[in-house]
């Protein structure tokens, strides 16, 4: 399968919002004007549940379609894309990180990293050595190895893996500490800041813990953007 050219211009921005719109039935709305995400630069999603914050995420990938408006990923309009081609942008140039690392069990931990990469057009060898180096750069050693027999620890790596393995312009991380204590909630942080610096993608991590929001140098409180109705 050949997997299309997605170039990206010269001094382009990581992810560019405009004239956002989306709505639920149940009257819960985002509108968001501007919002622009420099290349490499990470950022913080902050607010309280039901805020608006993983429906903000899902609508930069592409996942959630608004009522109107542009997500530019790298001078690309994501939401412009018909659903095929927004289906090989997103594996090809965004990694998603999920608050349950959404692993396939039964599978090891090199056939979890290579799955996404398959979907997304790369060649057999290329899905292969990719998720190799990503295992290696994340310290997973054991590639053939079930995610079942690996620790808590050891799946996220793998899943943080998963993410950037395919060279991504942007990492999408939905409240990937949720679920842990203080101390590996802190880990967490650092590994996924640093996998995504090393792989030169921006990064956009939500959060409704207050802690956090001293980690990142930029933070965007998402109920800015949102209006009543029932929350998600």
């Amino acid at each position: 399968m050949h997997a299309p050219s997605f170039a990206s211009p010269s001094g382009a921005s990581g992810i560019e919002i405009h004239g956002l719109e989306f709505a639920y039935p149940s009257g819960f709305r985002l509108v968001v004007d501007s919002l622009t995400i420099a290349r490499g630069e990470q950022v913080l999603l902050a607010g309280s549940s039901g805020s608006g914050k993983s429906t903000l995420l899902h609508l930069a990938a592409g996942i959630e379609r608004s009522v109107r408006g542009s997500v530019f990923i790298e001078g690309t309009d994501i939401l412009a894309l018909s659903g095929a081609s927004r289906d090989l942008f997103r594996g090809r140039r965004i990694g998603m990180i999920f608050q349950t690392f959404n692993l396939l069990h039964g599978f090891t931990a090199i056939e979890n990293v290579m799955m996404p990469l398959m979907l997304s057009g790369f060649s057999a060898s290329e899905q292969r050595s990719r998720a190799r180096d990503a295992l290696s750069r994340l310290g997973i050693e054991r590639h053939e190895a079930s995610v079942d027999a690996l620790s808590v620890g050891q799946q996220q790596r793998v899943a943080v893996a998963r993410a950037i393995a395919g060279g991504p312009a942007v990492v999408l991380a939905d409240e990937p500490t949720a679920s842990l204590d203080a101390v590996n909630a802190s880990a967490a942080i650092d590994l996924i800041k640093e996998a995504a610096h090393n792989a030169g993608a921006s990064l956009i991590l939500t959060s409704h813990d207050p802690a956090m929001r001293s980690r990142f140098e930029r933070v965007v409180d998402v109920s800015r953007y949102a209006s009543s109705g029932a929350t998600r």
